[in-house]
């Protein structure tokens, strides 16, 4: 007989249900308890409380999944291999490779991954609705609509080549109930015995037709349902419209096997709840005839709004901590329930473990980022890619392979360094370790032979591994590979020290997660060893691998009876919980939003109903399913109800309270939501109280106070104290003993001007780069600063050994093979040679020759046009040589300027000697005044000033100025119709130097003697003055500028002795900082900006600077 027992949600379906299966036991009788699989332990606990170890023994609590366990081993036809996921997804690609040929409409999609994610999910669902391909393809024969015959059709042929191959070899669990059904038809498992099915909220097609069977066979069959009535009034768009249609499915089932259906028992509401408050909610929400609680609110059931997720995941375990220590609640009593648990993954639990709170919350995690199965990947990748660099280091940074940190970051740096990549690792590497480098030192040698040590111990598996691969196999030969290359390279014995190595630290569930990842991974090459039997290639191998761990889950395992659940609402069983939080009750979220995706379309899925193929719900049945689903969360707890929801999402937009928040507000009018701002309330945990005293430090508050007298008794919270005072007061980067900084940096220092540059760029820069001595990498290649070391080296190669009349009197042959000499010589000996270079290299290479001579003819005709001549190239500021400016500090110590300047030209006036400096300037900037009074691009002046103080050649030479050179072709755009001699001119325009001469005719003259602002950037007008934009400075201005540089110097020093290294960027410097990850510098952080000004505001500036200084 048939027993229906209909109750809304807390009438106590399941204290009926067990009472029932008592009363049978006690009588001597037994009975099945069938349940989901969410509920068996909590309904085997229950039984075993009420009966007793013995009696309950007769009480046997079963799942339909252990009911086919139970039935295989009791009658068979359930042995053989099982498949799982990953073996799904491998014979899901095959079936579409087998049929690809014959599919029209989902020829295309096929092509893409993510097809075959809906694919699976279109089998699973055709499998619980019981559509057989077979039935598919009927179906689609009789349809008249061609998109959906051939969408159809093609779905029933893609899953008949997929059942087909899984058939040979392997049982799908999916068809488990399938085998049971067919099963229990010829074996009379239930005949005679007492069924109670609870807990359940519908069923599938597959389980329809076990029903079936048990109905036919058990003596009585009792099933509860959430419902109060059996009609259905509002005609499938009422609450309880899907389980009245499960009912009269039952019933109509009883009938055609000739059961008897007894009168339903339908048992009165509210048992479960301990407040009337609670009782309303469940029986006004979501009904058609509205109610109105008029009691006064009694704390039962609260509302409580959030700006954003992060903030209601706070309050929500702030809460739970405050319930728990005022009502002295174990965390069992606490359930928190949302639409979809991976929302909140990384969110509600990150919260609840911050407050301290132990919390179990079940969302499989992605596998495909975790280290082993990212150690397997990236090693197949190098291998079907002849080892590609960067899927080597992916693998190598694993820390599964087995070299150490500073290995790795040697072989990345020289490959790298040198652009290796692919089969350069097969090979010895012969590249200078520190890269464009002169001379070989026993040091280097010793650092290419390590490096080609570490090259070989790397090579050595992969290069195994690829053979392999490219020879191609069979899954398990494949398969085989992969798991030797693990092997060798000790994979196992790597994650067995990270494993301990986590143990030790405190994290025992992550380091069971490592050693859980390791048996994932060999079951999924076993699958793959099974499944793929034909020959394939190692790509194709990589690609099916990857889709099989991308489609593997890891769950979570409970690791306590006393812990907080956080369950998604269709998956999550509650046992009976007291205190329910119901999270994100937001429209479109909880209840969700209809869900059109997958194969087919809403009308589409109507269409097939029609047909009998039930494989989704329609439209309406969701809505109705998923009202149902928030229903079920609010009727959960007895004691307490708690629904948040937020505001704004986690992209800034903006978001709506649900229809669930919209009928409890209908319901209790004078129920207003609670904001979930707790900065006015108490901290509840130490977590929160330290984010509080972080948040508000510096503030003048009794709080304040309090919090930093308590944690100030906490040693181990004195880092985490000291940061956040910086922090908040932002204070600058700072050495805490300025005598280590003394340390560091020296108390007499020399300096280059780059490197005084450098610092008034931003002084963190600077102490990463000089003081850390970490070096930005750069590679091997000819890119901007490389170029600029060519040239300068062929200018002064050439200007030694030439005068400007000698090249002037060079053709243009003669000078382009003197060119190409010295260019063979620079790439002998700073460049390693031809021997290593590609084409692209050397092509580009080449290209520099022409414009070497046309920047040589340049040279050559200033220099035959002018009185100065060069008289030092590549001259060094140093002891014994010139001899650097000394610049005191306050604090005893001093600087030294040292450098090499690239060309000093003289020339001798009436017995008063000049000098001018000239630099090579390969990009397109330009001197500016400006940039003096920020401490950057003084390198020419500081140079200057040193031959004008210490002397050069033996005398004391005045400043003639200082000259930027434009050592590249001319950037000239010009339309095509422009007359030859303006293009001449403008390219004349372009190579003109820019910088500061001396104010004083001769010395201008003896520079260009036409001074029509040809070469030097002094221009005469008719009248003989110089016109506006001529750069002259007088010997007093000259004085000015180097006392004003002196200060910068000195002021730099007296900085880095006191330890201020603070990141405060000049504007635009970050953009191409190499350590901007470290600094702590934000993008809307403020900067320093250089100052806008003409150069003689420039020049006044410095005046008035040395004019207070003076008095």
């Amino acid at each position: 007989m048939l027993h229906l027992i209909f109750g809304r949600a807390g009438s106590g379906k399941t204290e009926y249900a067990h009472r029932l299966i008592e009363e049978l036991v006690r009588a001597g009788g037994e009975a099945i308890a069938m349940v989901p699989e969410q509920s068996s332990f909590d309904c085997e606990r229950a039984l075993l409380r009420r009966l007793g170890p013995r009696d309950a023994r007769r009480a046997e609590v079963l799942s339909f999944t252990r009911l086919s366990d139970r039935v295989g081993r009791e009658y068979g036809g359930f042995a053989g291999r099982r498949l799982n996921d990953t073996g799904r997804t491998l014979f899901m690609s095959l079936a579409l490779e087998q049929v690809s040929d014959r599919l029209t409409v989902y020829r295309r999609p096929a092509e893409n991954s993510d097809f075959l994610a809906l694919l699976l999910s279109a089998s699973a669902a055709c499998k619980m609705g019981a559509a057989s391909p077979e039935a598919l393809m009927q179906a689609a024969a009789g349809l008249t609509e061609g998109v959906l015959r051939s969408k159809t059709e093609e779905l029933g042929l893609i899953l008949a080549a997929y059942d087909a191959l899984v058939a040979e070899q392997f049982l799908d669990p999916q068809d488990d109930l399938t085998r049971l059904a067919q099963q229990l038809q010829t074996h009379p498992f239930f005949r005679g015995r007492t069924v109670v099915l609870d807990a359940f909220k519908g069923f599938t097609a597959q389980e329809f037709a076990v029903l079936d069977c048990i109905l036919a066979q058990a003596q009585d069959c009792w099933i509860t349902l959430c419902t109060d009535r059996l009609d259905d009034p509002e005609h499938g768009a009422g609450l309880f419209s899907n389980v009245r249609r499960t009912a009269q499915r039952l019933i109509d089932s009883a009938r055609r096997h000739g059961v008897p259906v007894a009168a339903p028992v339908t048992l009165e509401p509210g048992a479960r709840f301990a407040s009337p408050m609670l009782r309303a909610a469940e029986a006004a929400l979501f009904r058609s005839e509205k109610s109105v609680y008029v009691g006064a609110p009694d704390g039962s059931v609260v509302l409580a709004a959030a700006a954003n997720k992060y903030e209601e995941a706070d309050w929500i375990a702030a809460e739970i901590h405050r319930m728990a220590r005022e009502e002295h609640r174990p965390w069992r009593d606490f359930t928190i329930i949302v639409r979809r648990e991976a929302d909140y993954a990384g969110v509600l639990d990150r919260a609840l473990r911050r407050a301290g709170i132990p919390c179990f919350m079940d969302v499989p995690a992605d596998v495909t980022a975790a280290p082993l199965m990212a150690d397997a990947l990236a090693a197949l990748e190098a291998a079907n890619t002849g080892m590609d660099s960067d899927a080597v280091f992916r693998c190598l940074k694993t820390g599964l392979f087995g070299l150490t940190t500073d290995e790795i970051a040697a072989l990345e740096n020289y490959t790298f360094l040198w652009s290796i990549d692919r089969d350069a690792w097969l090979s010895e590497w012969a590249g200078h370790p520190r890269g464009f480098a002169d001379e070989w030192t026993d040091d280097d040698r010793a650092a290419l032979a390590q490096l080609n040590a570490l090259r070989a111990r790397v090579a050595e598996p992969f290069g195994a591994l690829r053979r392999r691969m490219d020879a191609g196999g069979t899954g398990a030969e494949l398969a085989a590979a992969l798991y030797n290359f693990l092997t060798d390279t000790g994979a196992a014995e790597h994650l067995t020290d990270a494993v301990a190595a986590l143990t030790q630290d405190g994290d025992p569930d992550a380091a069971d997660a490592e050693l859980r990842l390791w048996n994932l991974l060999m079951d999924i090459l076993d699958q793959t060893a099974l499944v793929l039997r034909q020959p394939l290639s190692g790509r194709k191998y990589a690609r099916l691998l990857e889709l099989a761990i991308a489609s593997a889950k890891l769950g979570e395992l409970p690791q306590s009876l006393n812990e907080v659940t956080v369950g998604g609402a269709d998956r999550t069983r509650p046992a009976a919980p007291k205190v329910v939080f119901l999270a994100g009750a937001v429209q479109g979220v909880f209840p969700a939003a209809t869900d059109s995706g997958g194969l087919f379309t809403d009308r589409e899925r109507r269409l097939l109903a029609e047909r009998g193929l039930d494989i989704a719900r329609s439209s309406e049945e969701q809505t109705v399913e998923e009202r149902f689903l928030a229903y079920t969360a609010v009727g959960s707890p007895s004691e307490r109800l708690v629904v948040s929801y937020w505001g704004a999402t986690t992209a800034g937009e903006g978001a709506l309270p649900s229809e669930l928040v919209s009928a409890l507000t209908h319901t209790f009018p004078a129920l207003t939501a609670q904001t979930c701002d707790r900065s006015s309330a108490l901290p509840e945990t130490e977590a929160e109280a330290f984010d509080r005293l972080a948040a508000h430090w510096g503030e003048s508050t009794a709080e304040q106070a309090a919090l930093q007298a308590w944690f100030a008794r906490d040693p181990q919270r004195a880092d985490a104290m000291a940061a956040v005072a910086r922090a908040a007061q932002r204070e600058p980067f700072r050495f805490a003993d300025s005598a280590a900084a003394q340390r560091l940096f020296g108390t007499r220092m020399r300096l280059s001007p780059s490197r005084v540059e450098l610092f008034y760029q931003c002084p963190f820069r600077y102490f990463c780069r000089y003081g850390m001595n970490a070096q930005e990498r750069r590679p091997a290649k000819i890119d901007a600063l490389e170029y600029g070391t060519l040239i300068h080296d062929l200018l002064e190669q050439t200007l030694r050994a030439r005068t400007a009349a000698e090249l002037n009197a060079m053709s243009d042959r003669a000078l382009a093979e003197w060119v190409q000499q010295l260019l063979e010589d620079y790439l002998e000996r700073r460049l390693g040679g031809r021997a290593d270079k590609s084409e692209r290299f050397l092509t580009l290479y080449a290209r520099f020759a022409q414009i070497a001579a046309q920047l040589l003819r340049y040279i050559a005709a200033e220099l035959a046009q002018s009185r100065f001549a060069p008289a030092a190239f590549e001259l060094e500021i140093a002891p014994g040589s010139v001899k650097p400016v000394h610049i005191a500090l306050p604090d005893g110590g001093g600087i030294e300027i040292v450098g090499k300047i690239d060309r000093v030209d003289y020339l001798e006036l009436d017995g008063v000697p000049y000098v001018r400096v000239i630099d090579y300037k390969t990009g397109a900037k330009k001197f500016s005044l400006n940039d003096i009074l920020c401490g950057v691009n003084m390198q020419m002046l500081l140079y200057l000033m040193t031959l004008h103080e210490s002397g050069f050649a033996g005398k004391k030479p005045e400043p003639a100025g200082v000259l930027y050179l434009p050592a590249r072709s001319p950037r000239i755009s010009a339309s095509h119709d422009l007359p030859p001699e303006a293009v001449a001119d403008a390219a004349a325009a372009e190579m003109r130097m820019s910088g500061m001469v001396l104010q004083d005719d001769r010395v201008i003259r003896g520079m260009e003697p036409g001074v029509r602002g040809v070469y030097i950037p002094v221009k005469l007008k008719k009248d003989g003055t110089p016109d506006a934009r001529s750069s002259l400075y007088t010997l007093e201005q000259f004085g000015i500028i180097s006392r004003h540089m002196k200060r910068l110097v000195a002021q730099m020093g007296a900085q880095l002795h006191r330890g201020e290294i603070d990141a405060a960027p000049l504007d635009k410097i970050c953009a191409r900082c190499g350590y901007a990850a470290v600094c702590g510098h934000e993008a809307d952080d403020p900067v320093r900006a250089l100052p806008r000004c003409s150069g003689k505001d420039a020049m006044a500036r410095m005046t008035a600077e040395d004019a207070q200084e003076s008095s």
